[in-house]
C-alpha cells in the first residue's frame, strides 16, 4: 500500500472510528480459497449444497453448519495475512495475538440474530487498540446486507448496555451487549464493499448488523481481532478480553483504561 494511501486511512479511523481498505491480491485469494473451503463444509449438511443460496445455508444451519465454520481454517489464514499483519503494524499494534474472531454467516432469513448497536470493547475487552478487521467473502451494501455504523461515535464514550440474550447469558458472561440509549441515528452509514477489501472499526464506534428488505445471497465474513500484547497498561489489568469469558461488567477497571483512551 502506498504510503499516502495509508496516511488517509489512517486519518479517517482517527477521525470517524472506521475506514475501508480495497482489495488486494493476498486477500482476493485468501477469500476465493474460504469460499471453497465453507462451500466443502455445506456439502457435509446438504449433499448438493450451493454456498449463493439462502435456501441451502439455512437448511444447513438447522444441522449445525454455522458452528462448523465459525473456526475453519481460512479465519487463521487471513488473520495471519501479510496484509492484515501489516495494516496492525501501521495503526499501533506492537505485539500482536489473535482475540475473539470467527466466520459468521448472515441471511435474511435468520435475521433474529442480528447484533443490535453496540461497542466491540464493551462486548470483549482488549486493548484500545484491538480493532476489528471485518473481511466480507462477497460485495456487501445496502441491497445485500452489510454493517451498519455511526461514524464519530468512537469519541463519545461508553454507552449503557444489556445482556442481548439474558436467558442465555447475563451481563456477567454475554458477548452481546446491546447499548440500552437512544442514539442518534440519522447519519448511521451502510458500508459498501468489494469482496476482500476491510473495514477497519474502531472498538468503540457503534455498530449494528444491517439487513436488506429482501432475501439476499448468504453474506460470509471474516471477523478478525488482534489484541496488543505489547499494550502494558491492558498487559497490567490481566490482559483480558472475551476470549477468556471477560467483558467491561464483569471487569469494571478496564473502564477508568478506556476512559485515559478516549478522553469522555
Amino acid at each position: 500500500m502506498e504510503k499516502s494511501n495509508l496516511f488517509s486511512y489512517k486519518d479517517q479511523l482517527r477521525r470517524d472510528g472506521y475506514t475501508v481498505i480495497e482489495p488486494c491480491e493476498e486477500l482476493e485469494n485468501l477469500i476465493k480459497e474460504g469460499n471453497d473451503e465453507i462451500d466443502s463444509i455445506g456439502k457435509l449438511f446438504v449433499e448438493h449444497f450451493e454456498g449463493s443460496s439462502s435456501l441451502h445455508t439455512l437448511q444447513a444451519n438447522k444441522k449445525g453448519f454455522y458452528k462448523a465454520v465459525r473456526n475453519c481454517m481460512c479465519l487463521y489464514k487471513i488473520a495471519s495475512s501479510e496484509t492484515i499483519k501489516s495494516l496492525s503494524k501501521e495503526i499501533g499494534v506492537s505485539c500482536p495475538v489473535l482475540g475473539p474472531s470467527s466466520i459468521r454467516l448472515d441471511i435474511k432469513e435468520e435475521s433474529n440474530h442480528q447484533f443490535n448497536w453496540h461497542q466491540d470493547a464493551v462486548s470483549l475487552l482488549g486493548s484500545s487498540k484491538m480493532f476489528t478487521y471485518w473481511v466480507p467473502f462477497v460485495d456487501v451494501s445496502r441491497k445485500t446486507g452489510s454493517i451498519e455504523l455511526l461514524p464519530g461515535t468512537h469519541k463519545h464514550g461508553i454507552y449503557k448496555v444489556a445482556a442481548r440474550d439474558p436467558e442465555i447469558a447475563d451481563n456477567n458472561k454475554s458477548s452481546n451487549l446491546l447499548i440500552t440509549e437512544e442514539l442518534e441515528t440519522s447519519r448511521s452509514l451502510v458500508i459498501e464493499a468489494k469482496a476482500g477489501s476491510i473495514v477497519i472499526l474502531d472498538p468503540f464506534i457503534c455498530h449494528q448488523s444491517f439487513y436488506p428488505q429482501k432475501t439476499h445471497q448468504p453474506r460470509r465474513t471474516a471477523i478478525i481481532r488482534l489484541d496488543d500484547l505489547g499494550d502494558l497498561k491492558h498487559l497490567r489489568l490481566g490482559f483480558k478480553n472475551f476470549s477468556s469469558g471477560y467483558n467491561l461488567i464483569n471487569s469494571p477497571e478496564y473502564e477508568a483504561y478506556y476512559k485515559e483512551i478516549i478522553g469522555y
